[in-house]
């Protein structure tokens, strides 16, 4: 299985980092964009197993589970408030 996972990172960071460049046809913005995705994504991994094991520790797995949720809301919610790129004519 670890081998089946570690074939499709590639496959998955290929097309994380075509997408912005693909869709806002601006490198500079589209090398950020990439950038903030790759941030996100990975904060998400180094937080989450800390956050969650000290929240359960200390308040119960039921804690956990809904901090997780609340976090997941919070995510869609900044994704809908943040504003899309815009570009220029001609940028």
């Amino acid at each position: 299985m670890a081998i089946l996972a570690g074939w499709g990172v590639p496959l998955t960071n290929a097309s994380i980092g075509a997408l912005p460049t693909d869709m806002l046809k601006n490198p500079e913005i589209a090398g950020k964009l990439f950038g903030l995705i790759i941030l996100v994504g990975i904060s998400g991994a180094v937080i989450a197993p800390f956050a969650v094991t000290s929240i359960s520790s200390s308040l119960g797995w039921t804690a956990a589970f809904m901090a997780l949720g609340i976090g997941a809301l919070a995510g869609v919610v900044l994704g809908l408030i943040i504003p899309a790129f815009r570009l220029k004519e001609g940028a």
